[in-house]
């Protein structure tokens, strides 16, 4: 069934416009992560803007808008008749046309703790590092598709796997010593929200290919079912969310640096404590408090 979209793929896109999509997904993709930093940089009355709730929303506003543009394509290839021909076609190779559009909310809940673990990181790091770090994904999607889709990887591509993780053990590594020269230090914080969204990511393709391996859906279909399903569910988080009074997350990072001090004792641990507290270190105008941490 996965050939079928390989062999439907290929007769449709050169391989000159497939590297063409593949630049320009590079373009939009390094894009996003920039427009959002400069969004995260932004300041009011003395405060940034840190709202990744709110920036995940509006992702699945744009998701959700694909289901008319599927509407409109769908409406010109079905020219009057029941079946598209590339239903019929896929119905040929043995999938279904018919499925159930709420089995798209369990990616869509994947996709929100993936996309919010993202921007909440993102608040936490360098936008290059945050970039490079989302190479991780690869790793933890190769892993599950061996365990649960039963698939087979070859040498080459355990190599490259192994080449992803050493980069990112560099890229960890580095970010954290050199934090300090960093306009944005990265705080260890920033890095396992990345992490822990791996898995949530993996989980999400996953899933989506399990169910393409079933059954037939446009990709664009299936991009707005998701936001579809996404937005509802983040238009009654919001509004929960919107009623809960809590501390920033500066704040919440100086109170925990205040407790690595008070429990440590002896000199060399010490110092390692406040190696933690400078990565602990805040972005906001909690800085004062935490000058006086150290």
């Amino acid at each position: 069934c996965t050939t079928y979209y390989q062999e439907k793929m290929a007769e449709k896109i050169s391989k000159g416009k497939l590297y063409l999509l593949m630049v320009l997904m590079m373009i939009v993709g390094c894009s996003g992560t920039i427009v959002t930093k400069f969004m995260d940089e932004m300041k009011s009355k003395g405060q940034y803007f840190s709202h990744p709730f709110f920036q995940c929303c509006t992702m699945f506003i744009a998701e959700y808008s694909c289901l008319y543009i599927f509407f409109c394509m769908d409406k010109k290839k079905r020219n009057g008749e029941t079946l598209s021909v590339e239903e019929k076609r896929a119905i040929d190779s043995g999938l279904k046309v018919k499925f159930n559009p709420l089995l798209f909310g369990i990616p869509a809940c994947c996709d929100i703790l993936t996309s919010t673990l993202m921007l909440a990181g993102i608040l936490m790091c360098a936008a290059s590092v945050y970039q490079m770090l989302r190479g991780g994904i690869v790793v933890v999607t190769a892993i599950f598709s061996v365990v649960f889709l039963k698939r087979k990887l070859y040498r080459h591509h355990w190599t490259g796997v192994g080449c992803v993780v050493i980069g990112l053990l560099i890229v960890c590594a580095a970010s954290l010593i050199f934090s300090g020269e960093d306009k944005t230090p990265t705080s260890i914080w920033g890095i396992i929200c990345l992490v822990i969204s791996f898995f949530t990511c993996s989980i999400q393709f996953t899933v989506e290919e399990k169910l393409f391996s079933k059954y037939y859906v446009h990709p664009i279909q299936a991009v707005g079912l998701e936001g579809m399903s996404g937005l509802t569910i983040y238009v009654i988080l919001l509004v929960i969310f919107n009623q809960v009074r809590s501390e920033t997350l500066g704040d919440v990072r100086v109170k925990y640096a205040k407790k690595i001090t008070i429990l440590v004792t002896d000199q060399f641990s010490q110092e390692i404590a406040q190696r933690i507290q400078f990565l602990l270190q805040p972005r906001c105008s909690q800085a004062q408090d935490f000058a006086y941490v150290l």
